[in-house]
């Protein structure tokens, strides 16, 4: 065999290598894009929240209810997104869903979970609202706290 073709032969078998490394990494970085993505989600969760406890004497809703349509608008595909894991949005159950209204009905079908009860006296690290532990095949969850910080946690963390 001479050098050239031992070149070439190196050359072809890192190059597929790489393709394979690459093409292994997608699925963790799809994954990581649907966690930045229900982090996002309850940050703007979270400022709406926090719109309801400005009004409200510094007590944040009991339900997701209370904040619409005030605090979120009318868009329903808007709300449909970001109530939903986009995780969960690829399940065939609620794939490509948009709400045809909110109601007490839509708001028992999110992805997130409201804590009632709360204010904005409470201690900054209490948990406002979480994601549910399944959306993300129990690898960890989304959360926003009464401070208005939001972030990611493993599974060992559930509230």
């Amino acid at each position: 065999m001479t050098v050239k073709k031992a070149i070439i032969i190196t050359f072809c078998v890192g190059l597929l290598m790489g393709v394979a490394l690459f093409a292994s990494r997608i699925p963790g970085a799809r994954r990581a894009a649907f966690q930045i993505s229900c982090v996002h989600n309850m940050k703007l969760l979270g400022m709406a929240l926090h719109q309801y406890a400005d009004e409200n004497e510094g007590h944040f809703p009991d339900s997701w209810a209370q904040l619409h349509p005030e605090f979120l608008g009318d868009d329903l595909t808007y709300i449909s997104q970001v109530f939903r894991c986009p995780e969960r949005r690829h399940d065939t159950e609620s794939s490509s869903y948009i709400a045809t209204q909110i109601d007490d009905q839509f708001f028992e079908t999110v992805s997130y979970v409201l804590v009632p009860g709360r204010k904005t006296k409470d201690g900054p690290n209490t948990v406002l609202a979480y994601e549910t532990g399944d959306n993300h095949s129990g690898i960890g969850h989304a959360e926003v706290y009464v401070d208005g910080h939001c972030g990611w946690n493993p599974p060992t963390n559930y509230p």
